[in-house]
């Protein structure tokens, strides 16, 4: 892989999605650390160097792996932001680390960040005060065109289904628009859940979690550490079944 004339055949980028995809366990931390071997690999060749680098960071962007990001964050801090990534202009300097920031304290696997928070009625809290088997942090725009249907979906058919297994949703309304959020919590009532907004922007949300699209679902375990993220409301049922099963089998 460090012989540039390697990179000249169409048979080595097929090999090296292979390897990725079919030959390694597929966990993004397994991915993860394979990738950069083979990138330490190429750096005694700087063209080498640069198409591998290339090559994993366009893989991370595109893989439709949950978790994949994890390479994202690994190649941004270890290449981009350190200047090793010589080919690299400012615009796609900018858009690596944006991309990576958006996922830096998300990670599967990384505790949530505490929030403070308020409930639709004023109370102030904080996301580690509930205290269920998994929490839900949802975020939301009633505007949005996918939350006008994926709300209340998760709310009349997954949350139904599974809050008596131990699920909690906290609904984070992102807007500060209290009467576009008390429409819509009356039109699809949904009373059951944990209604709550940050209006004052106490909580650096947008630090913390990737809401650039909405909805943007985050599920934590009982001790708030992230299992899964932005995986679609249709998926949560599955992913708390797989969890459960993994738990049983202990």
């Amino acid at each position: 892989v460090a012989d540039v004339r390697s990179w000249r055949i169409n048979v080595l980028h097929k090999k090296l999605t292979d390897f990725l995809t079919k030959w390694l366990p597929q966990h993004p931390d397994t991915i993860t650390q394979e990738a950069i071997k083979l990138i330490e690999k190429t750096e005694s060749d700087s063209m080498t160097f640069s198409l591998m680098t290339n090559f994993m960071i366009s893989h991370a962007v595109s893989s439709k792996m949950m978790g994949m990001d994890r390479l994202l964050v690994e190649l941004s801090d270890r290449y981009y932001s350190t200047g090793k990534a010589f080919w690299a202009d400012s615009t796609i300097l900018s858009n690596v680390l944006k991309e990576a920031n958006k996922s830096r304290y998300n990670l599967i696997g990384m505790q949530a960040r505490n929030m403070p928070l308020v409930k639709h009625d004023g109370t102030p809290f904080h996301l580690y005060d509930i205290k269920s088997k998994y929490t839900l942090l949802y975020f939301y725009e009633p505007s949005c065109g996918h939350c006008k249907v994926a709300t209340p979906k998760l709310y009349n058919n997954v949350y139904q289904q599974y809050k008596n297994k131990g699920l909690e949703v906290v609904a984070v309304y992102l807007m500060t628009d209290k009467k576009e959020w008390d429409d819509f919590l009356n039109e699809h009532k949904m009373t059951q859940w944990i209604n709550a907004w940050d209006p004052n922007r106490d909580s650096y949300y947008w630090q913390f979690f990737d809401t650039s699209t909405t909805p943007s679902e985050y599920l934590l375990d009982a001790n708030k550490k992230i299992i899964a993220k932005r995986f679609g409301v249709e998926s949560l049922g599955r992913i708390i079944d797989m969890f459960d099963e993994m738990e049983k089998e202990k």
